[in-house]
């Protein structure tokens, strides 16, 4: 039986960085699924490119041979300023221990087990500690992925999806990608747009002269692609993509759940398909894993006409060129980031030319 995730309340206080992952606090913060067996050494690795939050696999030795888990992984704050503002100005810690801890239970996503789950509202300080998923590989976000892998995620957007589909109950929770920290509409499009022009100068030397003008023309026209968002809502992951999934087992298991909202779930499916495979093979399989996930929704009652379900993938083309302009102009700058960020921009607007998307804002 899975133990109720762990809180500090008074306690020891959470984590600002890494260095604070001590043997002392894991004694504390395990203490619920241990029985209060003391941790008596820590080896730190860092996993993962920490551009919002940094990671860490941690080997535990315990004072009575096996008392708990001998590895887990351990998530807390940034230590860049930059990555910092932009994670409290977004909320992504809040979120990703609310969904841990209050969401994860209700839906059927393949996520890590958590031990422990914890955040605080003044200091935005926090820490997340997840039942190591190894052997399975983080996924490739430059490289792609195959048909197959693809189909290995969709199957499990359909399970994150179909079990709030439509839940209003959701709003309670405050989780609007649109309504974070009181940004809402027009406010919240004038905001991002103005990190257009920056992401422009930026990567002027990297942008071919298509993709230079999808941007500005996405910048132009982002009040009405924000302000209308056609379709059914659930809650979505909103960062679905191969860097936060793991392959190597039966089912892919999803990570980083820092953007978690009520949200748009053809978003979700667009970004990943646009953003996961090269544009030969998506354009070549993309029909299929649409139809795919379309009838995964189906199969569990879910009531949405093909048609529609097909417009609004095509619709959300966008999300990926959003993204990518939103994420590189507010974390840690990095060469890996860069390059991810012009992968996804180009990839983005690449299927939304194909797609035709322009047609439907």
């Amino acid at each position: 039986m899975t133990l109720p995730i762990t809180k500090l309340g008074d306690g020891l206080p959470l984590p600002s960085n890494a260095e604070d992952l001590t043997a002392d606090w894991l004694t504390f913060a395990l203490a619920e699924h241990t029985g209060g067996a003391r941790v008596t050494a820590v080896q730190a690795e860092p996993i993962g490119t920490g551009q919002v939050a940094e990671t860490r696999r941690l080997s535990l030795s315990w004072e009575s041979g096996y008392a708990g888990p001998a590895v887990i992984v351990a998530k807390v704050p940034s230590t860049n300023p930059v990555s910092l503002t932009a994670a409290k100005t977004m909320r992504n810690y809040e979120l990703e221990v609310i969904f841990y801890r209050d969401l994860a239970g209700t839906v059927d996503v393949n996520c890590p087990q958590c031990f422990f789950a914890d955040h605080d509202l003044q200091s935005d300080a926090f820490a997340l500690l997840l039942a190591d998923q190894a052997p399975a590989a983080q996924g490739d976000q430059l490289g792609g992925c195959s048909p197959e892998q693809a189909a290995l995620g969709v199957k499990e957007l359909v399970g994150l999806h179909a079990p709030r589909w439509n839940d209003a109950s959701l709003e309670e929770l405050d989780l609007a990608w649109l309504n974070r920290g009181g940004m809402a509409g027009a406010a919240f499009a004038q905001l991002v747009a103005g990190l257009f022009p920056a992401f422009l100068e930026r990567y002027e030397d990297r942008l071919s002269p298509e993709l230079s003008q999808t941007v500005s023309w996405l910048g132009e026209n982002l009040t009405p692609y924000l302000a209308n968002r056609p379709g059914p809502r659930t809650l979505t992951h909103n960062d679905f993509r191969l860097d936060n999934l793991l392959f190597g087992a039966e089912r892919v298991a999803v990570v980083d759940f820092q953007t978690v909202s009520y949200g748009y779930p053809l978003a979700d499916l667009a970004y990943f398909v646009g953003g996961s495979l090269l544009a030969e093979a998506r354009a070549e399989h993309e029909h299929a894993l649409v139809q795919q996930y379309h009838q995964g929704l189906v199969a569990r009652g879910i009531e949405l006409p093909w048609t529609d379900c097909w417009d609004w993938y095509r619709r959300y083309a966008f999300e990926g060129l959003l993204m990518a302009v939103m994420a590189s102009m507010g974390v840690e700058r990095t060469d890996r980031g860069d390059e991810m960020f012009m992968v996804m921009a180009q990839r983005s607007s690449t299927h939304a030319s194909e797609l035709k998307s322009a047609d439907l804002i």
